[in-house]
């Protein structure tokens, strides 16, 4: 599963940095939710199956307060990013890879 999910989350990578309009960027979202609700559900498991037997219970708080945290942690620094940036809407804060296309429109500065 941990596989499958990487290659479905470069997958979605592919698409967002070739989109070139609302449905292929609605196209890769979803293959992005797909890929993250099959890393997560795999790693659980995981989680959940490897949690020493004193402490069943560990798996599953460890499963809910760390999704719970790298979610608030990703919307915050992002959050901070776009905040830090004069215009966000025209800037990229990293560098296109010089083997991949460049993104269509927008400033590149």
């Amino acid at each position: 599963m941990p596989l499958a999910a990487l290659l479905l989350a470069a997958a979605s990578t592919a698409i967002f940095w070739t989109a070139d309009g609302v449905l292929s960027l609605v196209i890769a979202q979803a293959v992005q939710g797909v890929a993250t609700g099959t890393a997560i559900s795999g790693l659980a498991a995981g989680l959940v199956d490897f949690s020493p037997a004193r402490h069943p219970q560990a798996g599953t708080t460890v499963t809910a307060v760390g999704t719970s945290v790298g979610l608030a942690a990703g919307a915050a620094v992002v959050g901070l990013l776009v905040q830090s940036v004069p215009h966000p809407q025209h800037r990229r804060l990293l560098r296109p890879h010089p083997g991949l296309p460049a993104p269509r429109g927008g400033d590149l500065a």
